[in-house]
C-alpha cells in the first residue's frame, strides 16, 4: 500500500501540471468542430485517460529530476553521461519475474509483478471503451505491447532498468483490462436487453 501512494504521489504534481493543459486544449477543439450533442461522460472517460497517461509518461519515460548547488537537473545519458549512473538490462524473459517469485519479498512481487501489470490495465480498457477501432482483443494487447516496447527503448536515455518482462507483464495487464471493459459491455448488454424485455 505505501508502495502504491508513493507512485501516486510521485505522479501527482505532473497530472496537475497536464490537466489545465489538457483542458484547454480539449475546449479550443470542442470549439473548433462543434459535435452535434456532447456526452460528458465520455469526456470524463477522456479525461481520466489522458490523466492516466500523463502519469504513466511520468514515471516511465520523463527523466528523474534532482537539485545541487547549480539548480535543477535531469538524469539522463546526455546530462550524466554512460557511466554517470547504473542501471540494468535484461533481455532473457522470464528471468525477473522467476527472481521476484523466489526473493520471497511481498513488497518487491507487489511493485514489480502487480505493479508492472496493474499500470497497464487502463491501457487495456479505455481505448475500446472510448474508441470503436480498439474493439478487438488483439488491437488492444499489440497496442499495450508496442506502448511497452517504446517505453522500454525510451529509457536507456534515462537510465531507468530495461526488461523484457517488463514487456510481457505490462502487454498482460492491457490483455486484462480489455478483459474488464469485455466483462463490462456483457453485463451492460445483459442488464439492457433485461430493462427493454420488462418494458
Amino acid at each position: 500500500m505505501s508502495a502504491i501512494l508513493y507512485y501516486a504521489g510521485e505522479m501527482l504534481p505532473w497530472v496537475l501540471l497536464g490537466l489545465p493543459v489538457y483542458l484547454i486544449a480539449r475546449y479550443v477543439r470542442l470549439r473548433r468542430n462543434v459535435p452535434p450533442r456532447i456526452s460528458w461522460l465520455r469526456e470524463g472517460l477522456l479525461l481520466c485517460f489522458v490523466l492516466f497517461c500523463i502519469g504513466l509518461a511520468s514515471q516511465t519515460v520523463l527523466p528523474e529530476l534532482y537539485t545541487d548547488q547549480t539548480g535543477l537537473h535531469a538524469v539522463t545519458v546526455f546530462s550524466q553521461g554512460w557511466d554517470g549512473r547504473q542501471w540494468g538490462m535484461n533481455f532473457k524473459p522470464f528471468f525477473t519475474i522467476s527472481e521476484y517469485f523466489t526473493r520471497g519479498n511481498a513488497e518487491l512481487f507487489l511493485v514489480n509483478i502487480l505493479g508492472n501489470v496493474g499500470i497497464f490495465a487502463p491501457l487495456g480498457f479505455f481505448p475500446p471503451l472510448l474508441w470503436k477501432r480498439w474493439r478487438k482483443w488483439y488491437k488492444t494487447t499489440l497496442l499495450g505491447l508496442g506502448v511497452s516496447v517504446i517505453i522500454e527503448c525510451l529509457q536507456v536515455f534515462t537510465f531507468r532498468s530495461v526488461d523484457v518482462d517488463d514487456v510481457i507483464l505490462n502487454t498482460l495487464g492491457a490483455l486484462l483490462g480489455y478483459l474488464c471493459f469485455a466483462l463490462l459491455r456483457f453485463l451492460y448488454r445483459i442488464i439492457d436487453s433485461k430493462g427493454v424485455q420488462d418494458v
